[in-house]
């Protein structure tokens, strides 16, 4: 599931963040952004963003539609990262 999701990595003040992205449905479609916090994931946002995302999927208007940006904020650390939760020693646990 996870592989198969839109997700990328963009450099922000020198900090890796990674995110999804759902394109809306239109050109149009206004950008929005979910987050969330601690103990919660990204995976958490997932189905919201694809109904913002494709509405006429969902038995509302194409027009309605969002492109939705899913980011993991800094702490939430990816494996990717290589970073290590100083509290703990962990990669990726989310403290820190």
């Amino acid at each position: 599931m996870i592989n198969g999701l839109p997700s990328g990595f963009e450099t922000v003040a020198g900090t890796a963040v990674h995110y999804l992205r759902f394109d809306g449905e239109t050109p149009e479609a206004t950008p929005i952004v979910l987050t969330h916090g601690w103990p919660s994931t990204f995976l958490e946002h997932v189905e919201l963003a694809r109904r913002l995302a494709r509405p006429s999927e969902h038995g509302a208007a194409g027009e309605e539609s969002f492109t939705v940006i899913v980011p993991s904020p800094p702490g939430f650390r990816s494996p990717r990262s290589g970073r290590r939760c100083p509290p703990c020693r962990h990669t990726s646990c989310g403290i820190g």
